[in-house]
């Protein structure tokens, strides 16, 4: 080898030292830098004429695990929506109170129940009458104060989806900024690596947001995608919209439009991700799965408990009469009265098997038809009866339900259905109905204790939607009654101060057991839960602290293992001060050598000019 190539070899050397030095240089400095991977110099030798010649730095490579990446994403959005579940279903625990708090529903109905027992004992008591009327308004308010609070959390839920996009949309334009300096800067190379990091960075955002896949995550192009497929970006981003209805009411659902759609606008075509499934993860996915799912069944659950208060309470049965007409068996029954969501109930076999059957009075015929899960009975078959055309029209309603196998008449207000007259076909066991009652002191035991907005009596009616959503907002104790409380004991003229009769009907009436409607998450559609007040609070409880504690569960194991993954990528990819010093040792070691290699050849030439 000759003093010149030697030279051009020593020198290259140094260049390559040089390089070395600055990629350690910055390691070191950016150590702390959140997102930063540790870059390595790639140093390749210089070959001419089948001999080597030097050595050059050829790229700056980052030392990073495409795999660990892919698994960090993933565990990002799994990890985002554990927390915001965890958090928010934390929260409703503590709303709904501690079994045995003392603002827990538990407590109030139980303290409502304890004042209805004090005035049966002692019912011309003007204290214990106010007594049970302080009590059912506190019980009324805290309903009122808890569907509040639900509806908050959906309405935050609803911001945060508005955020979380607008987060998304930031991302996906910085990221078009970023991959045009690489795609520019890497015409002639490879792309630079401080550039990946970066887009990297806001890639990460992304993934915390929703679930996504990454295509050539380490090139000079890269193209991100929802899990399902659905294209974010491909060089160029694609636009989500989300049209937020801000503040949300227990009436604000995906059915009639009240909450706010995603849409994902690609290449011109609009997708609605929500409707498609698309998102199953990460920020947006858990806000409306909160928004749409968890919160709106906390709010049935608080619906439900104050309906069952409400009807329990006021709802009068009526039983029908028996009946016949020559071989056919069945009842009358007396509908006057009845109002808008009161239900008929007919009770038979058919062939031995018993069949129950549920007819709901609606007064507006475009509520038609009334959904099966109109009542909480599964086992019950429900039709809605507009009663808007006279009785005629609901004879004829009835008839068509029923079919021929009966037969279904009026004399006025009385209805008749009569069995097929055959033995061991159909058998009418019972005909009955629900009537509210009206008034405090209408000559009946039935109360309407708790009413709607306006002092309106609440009676389940579906006319323009189900009256029961959002229905804990707006409970309250009947105004008549709170501004005469002697009405809890003179349900009729000529009762005595001292007759315990009503207080007595209202405590039989709370714990008397009936379905409660599936959404609640208590029971299901085919098994629903039955039972009083008192039993679908406990479980309403422990639903509530049971969610609470595995959703924190969840996200506990959710942290370990993202913990688990940053732990490994900063094994591969994260600044070790220690090895970066070291390698610093090296460089400083072959710096010295090379230039004690160019002095030699100074030194050299040095005594070739002087011969």
């Amino acid at each position: 080898m000759g003093l010149t190539t030697a030279l051009s070899s020593a020198l290259t050397g140094l260049r390559a030292t040089q390089t070395s030095l600055a990629v350690t240089a910055g390691n070191i400095a950016n150590a702390d830098t959140d997102g930063y991977t540790r870059k390595i110099a790639a140093l390749t030798a210089v070959v001419a004429g089948g001999h080597t010649v030097g050595v050059r730095a050829s790229t700056i490579q980052r030392a990073l695990d495409l795999t660990l990446q892919a698994q960090f994403r993933s565990a990002a959005a799994t990890a985002t929506y554990a927390d915001l579940t965890a958090t928010y279903a934390g929260r409703l625990d503590t709303a709904f109170g501690t079994p045995g708090g003392l603002t827990a529903l538990d407590t109030l109905f139980s303290n409502f129940t304890t004042s209805l027992q004090g005035l049966s004992t002692t019912p011309d008591s003007a204290t214990a009458q106010i007594g049970v009327i302080s009590a059912g308004q506190a019980l009324a308010q805290q309903l009122n104060a808890l569907t509040q609070q639900v509806q908050s959390m959906r309405s935050e839920a609803e911001a945060g989806i508005s955020q979380a996009v607008d987060t998304v949309n930031a991302a996906l334009a910085n990221i078009k900024d970023v991959n045009d300096r690489i795609m520019a800067q890497s015409v002639n190379g490879d792309p630079p690596a401080a550039l990946l990091d970066e887009r990297d960075q806001y890639i990460s955002q992304i993934a915390q947001m929703m679930d996504i896949r990454v295509l050539n995550s380490n090139g000079a192009n890269v193209a991100i995608m929802t899990a399902s497929g659905q294209v974010l970006f491909d060089g160029v981003p694609s636009k989500l919209f989300f049209n937020s209805h801000g503040t949300l009411s227990a009436e604000s659902n995906t059915g009639n439009g009240g909450v706010g759609t995603l849409t994902l606008v690609s290449a011109g075509q609009p997708v609605d991700l929500f409707q498609s499934g698309a998102i199953r993860s990460g920020a947006i996915a858990a806000y409306r799965d909160l928004r749409d799912t968890i919160l709106p069944q906390a709010q049935s659950q608080l619906d439900a408990l104050a309906e069952y208060l409400s009807l329990q309470l006021s709802g009068e049965r009526v039983d029908g009469s028996a009946t016949s007409s020559g071989g056919a068996d069945g009842f009358d029954l007396d509908l006057n009265g009845l109002l808008s969501g009161n239900p008929i109930k007919l009770s038979y076999s058919e062939s031995g098997t018993p069949k129950r059957v549920a007819f709901i009075r609606v007064d507006n015929p475009a509520t038609l038809p009334l959904s099966n899960l109109a009542t909480a009975d599964s086992g019950d078959t429900v039709y809605g009866i507009d009663f808007s055309g006279g009785m005629a029209s609901v004879v004829a309603q009835i008839q068509a339900a029923l079919g021929a196998s009966f037969s279904v008449s009026n004399t006025g207000d009385v209805l008749t259905i009569l069995d097929d007259g055959a033995a061991g076909t159909i058998d009418i066991s019972s005909l009955t109905a629900t009537r509210t009652t009206t008034g405090v002191a209408d000559g009946t035991v039935a109360l309407p204790f708790f009413v709607d907005d306006a002092n309106a009596l609440y009676t389940g009616a579906f006319d323009g939607g189900s009256k029961r959503t959002g229905y804990a907002g707006r409970i309250a104790v009947n105004a008549s009654l709170a501004a005469n409380p002697s009405a809890l004991i003179a349900y009729a003229s000529g009762i005595s101060s001292g007759d315990a009769s009503r207080p007595n009907a209202i405590l039989q009436r709370l714990t008397d057991a009936t379905f409660f409607s599936s959404d609640t998450g208590i029971g299901s559609a085919t098994t629903p839960f039955k039972g009083g007040a008192a039993d679908f609070i406990r479980q309403v409880l422990a639903m509530r602290g049971a969610m609470a504690e595995s959703t924190a569960a969840r996200r506990d194991t959710q942290e370990v293992a993202i913990n688990a993954i940053n732990d490994r990528m900063s094994q591969t990819s994260g600044v070790n001060i220690d090895d970066e010093m070291a390698h610093l040792v090296e460089i400083q070691n072959a710096y010295a050598a090379n230039a004690r290699v160019m002095t030699a050849i100074r030194e050299m030439l040095d005594m070739l000019m002087r011969m």
